[in-house]
């Protein structure tokens, strides 16, 4: 007989069949960690015990495995009650997580692992309208293995990809490292021990996909086509050439004037662009050397802008145009510019823009070693830089090379 959930004034009611039997299992409307409790009579005697889970069907089997079937067999024997264990809230995990993290991890990921850890109780517990406070008010008992199975089977229906099922894991399950579940512990927030189920069960890997070699033919076209570009829209070149000195789309959108820094030497200047440690992706500055010819194009833009500028009164320290405080939403449409722009021209592969630091940092390793390659890339691992990167694209066949030749266009 299936089971049944019912529902009266004061509590919540699961109703099961096991073994031509009836049982009930009961959970108060205003109970604090949201448990369920077996209520049912054993030798005469009406008991109620803590079945310590959220979950209706976890708490169905744990009731047939420590008490309906030992009772049966006559191996169960009648003690006191359990003492009642009350596991702490989400919200105060959360809480405890936002003060050990501060100065150590910035803010914006912070948020991001909070708020991945709501998404996955919510659809973990089938619960995707719960509001904030709801989903703080649960107990930490509803992290365990059937949750994150739950979580993967929603998003599958979704339509999410793997990667992203993957992706929201990790970052739920930040929260609860090692070195900080011991400071919770610590502050008096002991996890239950169904949460070690949470944090290593295995959900299925993404597939990996190989990125498609990009043909000679089409970099030179594209490298070809940028000084057109230049005349139609400065500010797509701009963000292009951008790419094309190995920045990433995020750094290109927060760029400032005040990144350029000139290296004096005999010879002369050159031009470097210093990332901020706080606008990397690996949060440690790092230093990409420019072009003569991508400077030169960037100290006509500057002037152009400059005087533009003084038209309205007003002086953008960002390199690409805009309102400030919304910069990065609003560079969302000059980089929608340049991918319809590359579409045109034939590209058919997952990025555009990104493409372009590829083949810059292929340049890089041909000229000076897979090492600069990787310096200037911020990579960690030399390996990202060697796989996902310089192994795609073959600088030799080009018709330029590097420095940037083809940059320029008429004075």
């Amino acid at each position: 007989m299936p089971s049944k959930l019912g529902l009266n004034s004061e509590t919540w009611t699961y109703r099961f069949k096991h073994d031509g039997r009836r049982y009930t299992l009961v959970k108060r409307k205003r109970s604090r960690d949201g448990v369920w409790w077996l209520d049912v009579v054993i030798k005469g005697r009406r008991i109620a015990r803590t079945l310590e889970t959220v979950n209706a069907v976890e708490a169905e089997a744990r009731a047939i495995r420590s008490y309906i079937t030992p009772a049966r067999a006559e191996q169960w024997r009648l003690m006191g009650p359990t003492p009642r264990v009350v596991w702490p809230k989400l919200v105060e995990i959360m809480a405890a997580y936002v003060g050990l993290s501060h100065g150590r991890v910035m803010l914006g990921t912070v948020i991001n692992n909070v708020n991945a850890l709501r998404m996955v109780v919510r659809r973990g517990l089938g619960r995707e309208g719960a509001t904030l406070q709801e989903v703080g008010e649960t107990s930490t008992a509803a992290l365990n293995g059937a949750l994150v199975s739950k979580f993967e089977d929603v998003m599958r229906e979704q339509g999410k990809s793997q990667r992203s099922v993957c992706s929201y894991l990790k970052q739920a399950r930040s929260l609860f490292n090692h070195p900080l579940v011991k400071r919770y512990e610590d502050a008096g927030l002991k996890l239950p021990p169904g949460f070690e189920e949470f944090m290593t069960r295995e959900v299925a890997r993404p597939p990996r996909t190989e990125r498609e070699r990009v043909p000679t033919a089409l970099i030179d076209k594209t490298l070809e086509a940028s000084k057109s570009l230049w005349v139609n829209d400065p500010a797509a070149y701009i963000a292009w050439l951008l790419g094309l000195c190995s920045l990433r789309r995020g750094e290109i959108a927060v760029m400032r004037w005040d990144w350029l820094h000139p290296n004096w030497h005999e010879g002369g200047a050159t031009w470097s662009i210093i990332v901020p440690r706080h606008h990397a992706k690996s949060k440690c500055a790092r230093t990409i050397p420019v072009d003569p010819q991508a400077f030169k194009q960037l100290d006509r833009y500057h002037t152009v802008r400059c005087a533009q500028e003084d038209k309205v009164g007003r002086n953008d320290f960002y390199v690409l145009p805009g309102a400030e405080r919304r910069v990065k939403f609003r560079c969302g449409v000059i980089f929608r510019r340049v991918n319809v722009w590359m579409r045109d021209l034939g590209w058919t592969t997952a990025h555009t823009l990104h493409e372009m630091r590829a083949l810059s940092l292929s340049w890089i390793r041909d000229a000076h070693g897979l090492d600069s390659a990787q310096s200037v890339a911020g990579h960690s691992d030399q390996r990202t830089t060697q796989q996902h990167y310089v192994g795609q694209k073959d600088t030799a066949s080009l018709s330029v090379q590097w420095p940037y030749q083809f940059i320029g266009g008429d004075e």
